[in-house]
């Protein structure tokens, strides 16, 4: 299964996919940029994020980016990862244009006042405080971060390592990282739409074509995955919260690599549904979790395969670490049976294809290969892997990766208010 596009660059770097669909009426508009959290400076964090929400605060020639969107009859909205930031739109497709014009606009002109930057970067430290200090559960992944990624640029969270270095932020900091990192050579427009590529290219050339072009290394930076430490380690917090919780996790091989492929499929097997391997054992059958998933996690300089549960009220951590281990290791003693591997995959896929009836993630998923993989083609070149993959490689992927030793290990206990 793959997505058909048109790709090309034009002279000042950009990098422009079409991906063609006549049912298509609500066009997509998305322009990522090859830059995230993890190209921030260690005590300049969260600088990332909030040039996101700069980047709706329009330009000098169209200052309210978001009203022009939905006045055109769409939305708009966007989201920082650790290696990659990504904008998109999704409007009627006879009003394509307009998103094209605002998005090249911006790349450009962004409006980066001292009193914008204040004022969005108090919203951020609001944010910050609401979704990550005064909610359950908040801070969890500013403590896996940290404890799987210490000393390396995956250590923090998107939205920065804590309030301080969010209130020291200062305009040169936000500037100075727009000007190094938002222009063509960085960013890669997707577009979906029912009309003919000839056409859109057309409108590309004519708002993003005049861009000022500007030399960058496009090499990836150096791995984390063969940086860390393999020796894995455990953290104990104690937090009042409902239920305590447990997280273990694995570093994985940066994209592209066969075994970035295989830890999806191996994840999905594990905890990816109420089917899964975890879910059936530690769930329905001998209730120590209320819930358990697995998932794998990407990433250009490493990945992260995580398994986590919410424990039930009777089960200790002792217990819930035991009953995890004791599968992993029948995992890593016997594999997944060929005829399980057969439906896993069909269910993968059958979901997959499900997912990529909306455009919308057709144009992330082109977006994705093309800033992480290098090539919105390699984006066929998974599907090929995955349909290859044999229960030989799961079970060499799961003894080279997901052994005791390498495992970090966070327990979230909860505790009463009163103790």
């Amino acid at each position: 299964m793959s997505i058909p596009f048109f790709r090309t660059c034009i002279g000042n770097g950009l990098r422009v996919i079409i991906h063609r669909d006549p049912a298509v009426r609500m066009g997509q508009v998305w322009v990522g940029y090859h830059v995230g959290s993890a190209y921030e400076k260690p005590n300049i964090t969260g600088v990332a994020h909030l040039l996101e929400h700069l980047m709706f605060e329009g330009t000098e020639r169209f200052p309210q980016y978001d009203r022009i969107i939905q006045e055109a009859g769409g939305s708009s909205n966007a989201f920082t990862a650790q290696d990659i930031t990504c904008y998109y739109q999704n409007l009627p497709d006879a009003n394509l244009e307009i998103a094209l014009e605002l998005e090249a606009d911006r790349m450009l002109n962004a409006s980066l006042t001292d009193e914008k930057i204040a004022i969005q970067k108090q919203v951020v430290i609001e944010e910050f405080k609401e979704r990550y200090l005064n909610n359950p559960y908040g801070d969890v992944w500013h403590l896996l971060r940290a404890l799987c990624f210490e000393g390396t640029p995956y250590e923090w969270p998107v939205i920065g390592r804590n309030v301080d270095e969010l209130e020291s932020l200062q305009p040169s900091d936000v500037r100075s990282f727009h000007q190094e990192f938002y222009h063509s050579h960085r960013a890669v427009l997707t577009v979906v739409t029912a009309r003919p590529e000839e056409e859109v290219l057309e409108l590309v050339y004519r708002y993003f074509g005049a861009l000022p072009s500007k030399e960058c290394s496009n090499l990836p930076p150096p791995p984390i995955s063969r940086g860390v430490s393999p020796m894995g380690r455990t953290l104990h917090v104690l937090r009042q919260v409902p239920d305590s919780v447990i997280y273990f996790c694995w570093i994985t091989p940066e994209v592209p690599q066969v075994q970035s492929v295989a830890a999806d499929l191996l994840a999905y097997w594990l905890g990816g549904a109420e089917t899964s391997l975890l879910f059936e054992r530690l769930v329905r059958h001998r209730p120590l979790f209320t819930g358990i998933q697995a998932y794998h996690l990407e990433g250009e300089r490493a990945g992260l395969f995580v398994v986590n549960g919410r424990l039930a009220r009777h089960t200790s951590l002792a217990e819930a670490t035991q009953a995890v281990q004791e599968i992993l290791q029948e995992v890593r003693d016997k594999g997944i049976p060929a005829d399980r591997l057969r439906r896993i995959k069909k269910m993968a896929f059958t979901a997959r294809a499900f997912e990529l009836t909306e455009p919308s993630a057709r144009a992330q998923r082109l977006l994705w290969f093309e800033l992480l993989w290098g090539h919105a083609g390699r984006e066929a070149e998974y599907s090929r892997i995955f349909d290859d993959l044999t229960a030989a490689d799961l079970l060499q992927f799961a003894q080279q990766y997901l052994t005791p030793s390498a495992t970090f290990t966070l327990e979230y206990e909860a505790i009463s208010p009163s103790s």
